[in-house]
């Protein structure tokens, strides 16, 4: 079984529920694509989203050596540097990042997505 890190998004008022969580499968497979690529140090890997069609939001995971101080914010931990930006945070909330192989393939795969709009999470202040 795969360990499950839980990344602290940093937003006032998430609970640790509202943690962006990945495998350690995933950091492994980030690793080594970073490593057979050659991707410099000073890349981040960038999760971002774009509206899909049908089915809400996909996401996607791209290298980046460029950021935004003010919207983006990097999530350096377990080895990898991730960057979000403040809004595809609030999206990951409750969502894991893996990595599945398959016969036919291998690839990440984002858990756990809500349903579009369906779950309020009110929090007391």
């Amino acid at each position: 079984m795969a360990e499950i890190y839980k990344i602290n998004s940093g937003i006032e008022g998430a609970d640790e529920n509202d943690a962006f969580m990945i495998t350690s499968d995933a950091i492994n497979a980030i690793k080594e694509v970073i490593k057979e690529n050659n991707v410099p140090d000073d890349f981040y890997v960038r999760i971002a989203t774009e509206s899909g069609g049908c089915c809400g939001l996909n996401f996607y995971i791209e290298f980046d050596n460029d950021y935004d101080k003010t919207r983006d914010r990097i999530l350096d931990e377990l080895g990898v540097k991730f960057i979000v930006d403040n809004e595809t945070i609030f999206q990951l909330l409750g969502v894991t990042l893996d990595f599945e192989v398959t016969d036919e393939d291998a690839g990440f795969l984002f858990r756990g997505l809500r349903d579009e709009g369906h779950e309020h999470h009110h929090h007391h202040h």
